[in-house]
């Protein structure tokens, strides 16, 4: 189940994932990752409207084209998406145990939203739960960067 979805997200078909994280907790047992994943669901809908409205609209009715009233309800949620996206991802990265993943996208949208000392929290907040993660260099990267940003020392 996690694989499938994990697929879904990474094909941008966020529609898809959704209905998986709807039905996840029915198959996982951990609902912070459940609710991390359904984060990444809402994200994906705020990055990408465009290509969520064509995916629904191929779902709802078979045709690759999307009409304009869907295109636009999609463009016009992308508030609501990103603010369900943080929601799901600070249950998730408060929760005991911290999921760790979640941090590291708060981070990422907080730097997006220009909120720079609140971006450096959360990435030093992953890189505390993750010592050993994959990508601490990139976060690393990011730290020094919105440090050097804030004048403040990482």
């Amino acid at each position: 189940m996690e694989d499938s979805l994990k697929i879904r997200l990474r094909n941008q078909e966020f529609n898809l994932a959704k209905t998986i994280v709807d039905q996840a907790d029915e198959f996982f047992s951990d609902s912070v990752k459940v609710e991390f994943y359904r984060g990444e669901v809402y994200r994906g809908f705020a990055q990408y409207p465009e290509k969520s409205a064509l995916e629904y609209q191929w779902i709802m009715t078979g045709k690759e084209k999307v009409d304009e009233a869907t295109e636009e309800r999609f463009k016009r949620d992308q508030p609501a998406n990103l603010a369900a996206a943080v929601q799901s991802y600070q249950v998730s990265a408060r929760a005991n145990p911290p999921y760790a993943k979640a941090s590291r996208r708060l981070g990422e949208i907080a730097e997006q939203r220009g909120q720079k000392q609140q971006a450096l929290e959360y990435y030093s907040e992953y890189l505390k739960l993750a010592p050993d993660a994959s990508d601490r260099r990139y976060v690393e990267l990011a730290i020094n960067r919105l440090g050097k940003n804030t004048g403040e020392s990482p």
